[in-house]
């Protein structure tokens, strides 16, 4: 959906990996939600990690499961696409 555009774009942008997009089309079908399956999958290209749901889904099989470190720059990484959402509604806004 355009939504899922707009959101895995931002979520590559906040965390510095435009490269993460092209990646996260190997595994965005995989989820069975219809909504999640692009932004999980950018998230796990994003941070280079494993996100895995036993017997749903196995995005990034390769790579290890978050550490501390990776799940906070997670959320680090969610919270920077928020801010950016926020500020594009405003400029939008204006326009």
């Amino acid at each position: 959906s355009q939504n899922d555009m707009a959101t895995i774009r931002l979520l590559a942008v906040a965390g510095r990996s435009p490269a993460a997009l092209a990646t996260a089309g190997r595994w965005a079908r995989l989820p069975a939600s219809p909504n999640s399956g692009w932004p999980m999958a950018t998230t796990a290209a994003v941070l280079d990690s494993r996100l895995a749901k036993r017997g749903h889904y196995d995005l990034n099989p390769d790579a290890a499961l978050p550490s501390v470190d990776r799940a906070e720059a997670g959320v680090r990484t969610v919270a920077v696409a928020g801010w950016l959402s926020f500020c594009c509604a405003g400029v939008a806004a204006w326009l």
